[in-house]
């Protein structure tokens, strides 16, 4: 596929897509997004636009043609000084520089330098470097502004937040990366999908239980769109149910209880449980521990085989399935769960051969999706199905049936 990438070709593609997103702002009587604080936001945040395939399109066909008009060198350079923009922008969070920029107009170097207590010489530099990202504007020589791009941050305390985590905490464990690899080379959101399942169940009147579900408003929504249902939130301290409880229609409330329960110990068989469920648990736990946390269910499901496991959990996508800037996102939390927790972000074969490896008798059933990465994977135990040793990976699980024949356990079929 890269060896039919042409020039001429993302050019025209960058110029189609944008003639759609313009188009669509002009039919809908919006402007177009400028740099300036002042700038148009709708294409950015206005509901009514739909423009995710051309948006996505675009931001493709510019940034491999963008590629390959810099080239290998350029490309590497830019990467290899990338880190030197983020120390850049941790210098912009750390000393608040960018709080203490007005929101509109200027303001000259020294003033600034003095509010923040920063040499005049450096921090004229590390806003330059910004200024090369269109990030702040110089409009004339030592007085700085804000540019649409960093005057969000004045707005939106959240994003400063994640900023904060980003440049401190996880891009000091990413320097560190490289030296655990050494030690340990091989290291072992969406709420509208289990609405779907609970309605697709059949089931009338079940209980559903939350499995480390913290303030249980998982559990307080689903009970909100499942007025039969009633639902147990499980977890170690009942402090952020106790505050959720306390604000939800009475109701609601009436159908959701708390227990206290460790998801590292045995879940106990119950009578009436519908479906377990574990939502975004596993994702920032090993392997190994992700393995330990499924096998605790096998005491419940044994004694109730009808019960189904569900895992509400990102599904990684291959490579290929979509486009090349929206799979970084998910290999840089792929990473991100790496430096933070050794844990990582899992393939559909990657959830398939971990339910396996906690126990062979476990099938997934099926697996509902979004159109993102979000899914819904199902889980039965199946008393009646023999497993005798096998090999558990990432490819299938093989092993012979109890004829002789050899079996690949994950595909059902004879191999």
């Amino acid at each position: 596929m890269a060896s039919q990438l042409n020039m001429l070709g993302l050019a025209a593609d960058i110029v189609t897509c944008t003639r759609e997103i313009t188009g669509q702002l002009q039919k809908s009587g919006l402007t177009e997004p400028t740099f300036d604080v002042a700038s148009s936001r709708e294409l950015w945040e206005s509901p009514n636009l739909d423009l995710k395939a051309a948006k996505t399109k675009l931001v493709e066909a510019s940034s491999t043609l963008l590629t390959l008009v810099n080239g290998p060198m350029a490309f590497h350079r830019n990467w290899f000084g990338s880190h030197y923009d983020l120390v850049a922008f941790q210098a912009m969070l750390e000393f608040k520089v960018l709080d203490n920029i007005p929101a509109t107009g200027s303001i000259d170097l020294h003033t600034l330098a003095a509010k923040v207590q920063l040499d005049q010489d450096k921090l004229r530099r590390i806003l330059r470097l910004l200024g090369t990202h269109r990030y702040i504007n110089e409009p004339e020589r030592d007085f700085f502004e804000h540019t649409v791009l960093s005057e969000i941050l004045l707005r939106d305390e959240l994003l400063k937040a994640q900023g904060g985590l980003q440049l401190n905490d996880m891009h000091k464990a990413s320097a560190l990366a490289s030296e655990y690899l050494k030690e340990k080379p091989f290291f072992d959101r969406p709420f509208s999908l289990l609405v779907q399942w609970v309605r697709e169940s059949g089931i009338s009147n079940g209980t559903l239980v939350d499995v480390g579900g913290g303030s249980g408003h998982i559990a307080l929504g689903l009970a909100k769109e499942s007025p039969t249902w009633n639902f147990i939130v499980q977890d170690l301290h009942d402090n952020m149910f106790a505050e959720s409880s306390k604000s939800a229609a009475k109701d609601l409330s009436s159908r959701v209880s708390f227990q206290r329960h460790d998801f590292f110990t045995a879940q106990s068989p119950a009578a009436g449980i519908s479906a377990y469920l574990l939502r975004q648990c596993l994702h920032n736990w090993s392997d190994e521990d992700s393995v330990k946390i499924i096998k605790t269910f096998i005491p419940a499901l044994e004694a109730s085989p009808e019960t189904a496991l569900l895992i509400n959990e990102g599904i990684m996508p291959n490579r290929g399935d979509v486009a090349l800037h929206e799979e970084r996102m998910f290999r840089q939390m792929d990473l991100a769960m790496f430096v933070t927790t050794n844990a990582k972000q899992r393939t559909e074969e990657d959830w398939r051969a971990l339910v396996a490896n906690a126990d062979r008798r476990l099938k997934v059933t099926r697996i509902l999706r979004d159109k993102g990465t979000m899914g819904v994977i199902e889980v039965h135990l199946d008393l009646t199905r023999y497993v005798p040793d096998v090999d558990v990976h990432a490819n299938g699980i093989n092993g012979t049936n109890g004829n002789g024949n050899q079996t690949n356990l994950l595909a059902g079929e004879q191999i």
